[in-house]
């Protein structure tokens, strides 16, 4: 995971002035709202973009592994998780859908430009392509949040991430001393894993569990 984090951060910087209208072949974003869907093509990873239960209906990118296409419950045994600008918790499928693990982003730290928000009333159905070079991927309205699907060489599996897609980051990665340490979260349907910079600028994995598919 050391350095993953540098390129991911140039990829995500760069897709901020991408418009899904005006995007390339290999540098598609598509900017969703609450309400908004969209999956991962030869995978079984679904998302909702939801708001979260608060007066401020704040966006939360939702996912998880579902049995089918068809069937939109999740997988059993699985790892789902909801993520914000603010953290992300992880879930396991039981049926109480308990609370595995959460972390919050550090407080009071500025985002960066948010997308915009997108004032259409109709619900927005994606397909996300998984790709080993360019940008595939969404970023949700009035947040700074973005995942990418992003292809693998066997044996590992297809995957969707998800992060922080702000100019705090990049800032952050400027200074000598690093005050704000983004959470990056991982998907497949052989992991979930919850990774945040370390104070030396390295990915370090703080959540991760197998994932009953892989």
């Amino acid at each position: 995971m050391r350095g993953v984090y540098s390129a991911l951060t140039a990829l995500f910087c760069a897709a901020l002035a991408v418009s899904s209208s005006a995007a390339a072949p290999h540098a598609r974003i598509y900017s969703l709202k609450i309400g908004d869907r969209f999956d991962v093509i030869g995978t079984s990873i679904n998302c909702t973009v939801r708001g979260a239960p608060s007066a401020a209906r704040v966006p939360m990118v939702t996912c998880g592994l579902v049995r089918s296409s068809r069937n939109k419950l999740l997988l059993d045994g699985s790892y789902s998780f909801s993520f914000g600008d603010r953290g992300v918790t992880v879930f396991g499928s039981g049926a109480k859908h308990t609370v595995a693990f959460r972390t919050q982003s550090d407080p009071g730290v500025p985002l960066g430009d948010p997308a915009p928000a997108d004032r259409s009333s109709k619900s927005v159905a994606v397909r996300l392509r998984p790709v080993t070079q360019g940008l595939e991927g969404v970023n949700v309205a009035r947040t700074s949040v973005i995942c990418v699907a992003v292809a693998y060489s066997k044996p590992n599996a297809p995957s969707l991430t998800c992060t922080l897609s702000s100019r705090a980051i990049a800032k952050a990665l400027r200074k000598r001393r690093l005050t704000f340490r983004p959470i990056t979260v991982t998907l497949s349907r052989q992991w979930l894993r919850v990774s945040r910079m370390s104070r030396a600028k390295t990915q370090r994995i703080v959540f991760s569990r197998r994932q009953p598919a892989g």
